[in-house]
């Protein structure tokens, strides 16, 4: 292209001949400086996991639009996150071929709380240029739970109301709510989500068998990537004193007796008001995850539930608190007991399939495969599997089928003469063989 005399023309986009110039060619033309400003997001802006980050910038070259460059963001995560950014009106970029290049990743739940860089490379008819922008990742969430009172008594509801919000202020819903009531004697656990709006609202009933004193109740909020919040009240419980309490008396089972997990425990109270039997009273327990079961009435003022031990409930102390209540002309009565009895892991019977052979020389390999099984004969599937040599090597296994696992082990100098070889197992559960 040729600029002349009296004149005032682009050749070529960001290239200007001013008025006097007169030339046949162009050559060796150098580009108009490139500005990029970032729109989105803006600096140390703070995110939770999960969140989607909008990476969005607008480029000039000169004072014209930047159009056709190519543009990537790199985030320095453990494990860098590299995108794209597009003008297309197609990315969150707003309209097409405006000089505005956006695009949109999300943190995920491993990425560690931190400060981290969002770097911008480009290159635009063979010029490259760079920006960068600093982002907070934090993973916390904002847990507001309603103030309860000083003290309660047996037989009344605590109740626990909150919501729980990510750092932008959005509701966070189908989030995990656990709740641990901690007091003498006393370890439960609750666990309730959150609904759609990101509240949860949980009236916690005292029972007339729950211990009186100080409680702790320890709150904890976990979202499905990780992000979480925390919080402790405190309260008292105190015996009502306008409540005639009934006597409870435990015919089953004696305090401080074992089971295993996979045991029925026979619960059995008597239930007595001025040493006269109650009839038709409500009685429940809690199980060792906190939950309230009713007693059913076997013969008047006796009440009993077999209870069986799952594999899931927790191993340690079970403190079997039984409360008792009734309205008798109009008053409200009550009563409770409780004795403590321990809960101790399950016996997983570990069988050695192979090897059937048992001579070998250095260099050999030795196919340990064993079978898994509770004590009913139902296969363990999932299970820590282990075998640990005299030298303290530790050798795993790998589940081939449900409850059969096998291991290979190469026979070394330090194997010669006799080798024996511990195997141990765990399932998920913390049972043990």
């Amino acid at each position: 292209m040729t600029c002349c005399t009296g004149a005032i023309d682009y050749c070529g986009e960001g290239y200007i001949c001013r008025e006097g110039d007169c030339v046949a060619s162009i050559t060796n033309v150098t580009v108009a400086e490139i500005t990029t400003t970032f729109l989105s997001p803006s600096k140390g802006e703070v995110f939770n996991r999960g969140m989607e980050v909008l990476v969005k910038i607008k480029g000039v070259v000169g004072s014209s639009p930047l159009l056709e460059a190519q543009i990537e963001a790199k985030v320095n995560f453990s494990k860098p996150v590299e995108i794209e950014l597009f003008d297309d009106g197609k990315h969150g970029d707003g309209d097409a071929n405006d000089g505005i290049y956006a695009n949109s990743f999300k943190i995920s739940s491993e990425i560690a709380d931190g400060v981290y860089e969002v770097e911008i490379t480009g290159t635009y008819k063979g010029q490259d240029f760079t920006s960068s922008r600093s982002i907070y990742v934090n993973s916390s969430l904002v847990l507001e739970v309603e103030e309860i009172e000083d003290s309660y008594v047996r037989g009344s509801e605590i109740p626990l109301k909150g919501s729980v919000k990510d750092v932008k202020g959005n509701c966070v819903a189908n989030a995990n709510v656990s709740m641990r009531f901690e007091a003498e004697g006393l370890n439960l656990m609750e666990t309730i989500t959150t609904n759609e709006n990101g509240d949860f609202n949980y009236p916690f009933l005292i029972s007339f068998a729950d211990p009186l004193g100080d409680w702790k109740i320890l709150i904890r909020v976990v979202d499905s990537f990780n992000n979480s919040a925390s919080l402790q009240l405190s309260t008292k419980v105190k015996a009502s004193r306008e409540v005639e309490f009934f006597g409870v008396t435990f015919y089953s089972p004696p305090s401080g007796f074992e089971y295993k997990r996979g045991d029925n425990v026979t619960i059995s109270v008597s239930v007595t008001f001025k040493n006269q039997p109650v009839s038709g009273a409500k009685v429940n327990f809690r199980d060792p995850r906190g939950n309230l079961i009713e007693l059913q009435e076997t013969s008047p003022g006796v009440y009993t539930y077999v209870y069986y031990i799952s594999m899931v409930d927790p191993i340690g102390d079970w403190r079997i608190g039984v409360a008792a209540s009734k309205v008798i002309d109009g008053k409200y009565m009550g009563g409770g007991n409780f004795v403590v009895v321990k809960i101790l892991p399950l016996e997983l019977n570990v069988k050695v399939i192979s090897p059937t052979t048992f001579e070998y020389k250095t260099g050999d390999t030795i196919t340990l495969k064993v079978m898994v099984t509770y004590s009913n004969g139902e296969p363990v599937s999932g299970a820590l599997i282990k075998a640990v040599t005299p030298s303290k090597k530790e050798i795993g296994f790998v589940e081939k089928e449900p409850g059969v696992y096998e291991a290979v082990y190469q026979v070394g100098e330090g194997d010669i003469g006799v080798l024996s070889l511990r195997i141990s197992a765990e399932d998920k559960y913390g049972n043990l063989g």
